[in-house]
């Protein structure tokens, strides 16, 4: 139970460090759409 949990507290933590990445990356470059991809 705990391996699981901390299976899905990791899960959360990569796509929040990628949410904030893309957040972030839009910001710094908002005139470049292909940048996202």
């Amino acid at each position: 139970l705990l391996q699981k949990n901390l299976s899905i507290f990791l899960n959360i933590s990569e796509i929040l460090i990628k949410g904030n990445y893309y957040v972030y990356a839009i910001k710094q470059y908002p005139s470049e759409p292909n940048y996202y991809r």
